[in-house]
């Protein structure tokens, strides 16, 4: 039984921390969001890289 709670609560870990986003995915999200408050046309932005 004890072993049953284990896995559950390792599963539960698993799903919580993969549903959350990474740095890299927070800050593409806040850069595309920012970049729509200040572009016309904010789908035709092309970053130099």
């Amino acid at each position: 039984m004890k072993n049953v709670i284990t896995l559950l609560s390792c599963a539960v870990a698993l799903v919580m921390t993969s549903c959350t986003l990474s740095n890299e995915e927070k800050a593409e999200k806040l850069v595309k969001e920012t970049l729509k408050d200040y572009l016309y046309h904010p789908d035709s932005y092309e970053p130099r890289g």
